[in-house]
């Protein structure tokens, strides 16, 4: 980071394969709902919640085709989110877009950090003072975003591995207790109870905008596609699975109240010289937050980069000192979990409103180059 890559996006040196793109992309759409977002979504569709999950990740794929369509429309330089909001809106109000768009960024970060701590002060150490981790996961993540894109990319690489080898494995144990019948009848629900669920399960693909800050750097951007896709097909597959698991195995009074249904499903599993196997998945979580607010901090530092000049390592210091701050004053269950409702609501319509007005603009409109500051 610190300027290098940020300044010169058409280097070798600091670009990315666009196979990179999935790791980055997927690590954005799968956060730390995943913990318990079978909730929110059966609480209206109940055992079709399913359905919602498919019609969601249908969207976001939507999202993600008009992205690449309002990318494909600027000159390679000005291919990014800060130029397009420029472009597009004029400096004002780009600027301003701008500005919202970096507060979102680091928004989501936090809240990330936050519930993940939250998860681990309530189910591993009740009684633990929580400010070395805090450090210990403070400094990790300077040294990855302050590495730049690539970095990034590798700690994104780490975390998407971690989920598919150490644990998805771990949900093979569990289909002795699951019961199928659960799952019927098929179709109860109605279009509005089902249009309730995808709305919500929606709001966990908000990190999809990502696509729109790292694009610049991904070599050969426009056949980075598949990539994009395959991103959001693997997030649908590992959604999908994770409610169907919850499903099958609580009835729905206790889906209801069960605070978070990934996390108890995994806790029935024995294994031989392990009492408690979910305190192994959530240290593997542990690599899957950092890389996904790694995401979110970069993307934040980046834009604010291009729109202020101000040099990343700055932003990123100054980021992790107002997290620390933050850290300090939500230290609520209850007003993390307002925290992240607000996060949610506010993308709902920042985030999905945004992409569709911006591709139409583009579609319509012959602006193309590239823009700089002060122009």
């Amino acid at each position: 980071m610190g300027g290098r890559d940020m300044d010169s996006p058409k280097s070798d040196k600091f670009t990315l394969s666009p196979i990179h793109l999935f790791f980055l992309l997927y690590v954005s759409l799968v956060g730390a709902g995943l913990m318990d977002f079978q909730r929110y979504v059966s609480a209206s569709s109940g055992q079709d919640g399913w359905i919602a999950v498919l019609a969601a990740s249908l969207f976001v794929v939507l999202m993600i085709w008009m992205m690449y369509g309002i990318l494909s429309r600027q000159a390679p330089p000005g291919a990014n989110l800060v130029d397009v909001n420029r472009r597009y809106f004029g400096k004002a109000i780009g600027a301003a877009l701008n500005v919202c768009f970096v507060v979102y960024f680091l928004w989501g970060a936090f809240v990330t950090l936050r519930f993940y701590l939250q998860v681990i002060e309530v189910w591993i150490f009740p009684e633990m003072n929580q400010w070395p981790l805090v450090i210990c996961i403070f400094a990790l993540l300077y040294y990855t975003v302050s590495g730049g894109i690539q970095t990034v990319a590798g700690i994104c690489f780490w975390g998407t591995l971690s989920i598919f080898l150490f644990v998805l494995p771990q949900c093979l144990p569990v289909l002795p207790y699951l019961h199928p019948h659960n799952m019927t009848p098929v179709l109860d629900h109605s279009a509005a109870e089902l249009f309730d669920s995808t709305r919500l399960m929606a709001r966990q693909f908000l990190g999809c905008l990502v696509l729109m800050a790292v694009f610049p750097y991904i070599k050969e951007g426009g056949r980075s596609s598949k990539w994009s896709y395959g991103a959001a097909g693997a997030a649908a597959f590992i959604y999908i699975l994770m409610l169907l698991l919850a499903l099958m195995y609580f009835s729905p009074q206790q889906l209801k109240e069960t605070v978070w249904p990934t996390l108890s499903v995994v806790s029935i599993i024995h294994v031989p010289l392990m009492q408690r196997l979910e305190y192994v998945v959530l240290n593997m979580w542990l690599l899957k937050m950092v890389s996904n607010i790694s995401v979110g901090l970069w993307a934040a530092c980046h834009s604010l980069k291009q729109q202020l000049r101000i040099r990343p390592r700055i932003s990123l210091a100054g980021a992790l000192i107002g997290f620390l701050i933050l850290f300090y004053l939500v230290d609520d269950p209850g007003d993390t979990r307002r925290i992240i409702s607000l996060y949610m609501k506010t993308g709902e319509y920042l985030v999905f409103a945004y992409i569709p007005i911006v591709f139409v603009i583009s579609r319509f409109s012959g602006k193309t180059g590239t823009s700089q500051v002060g122009k």
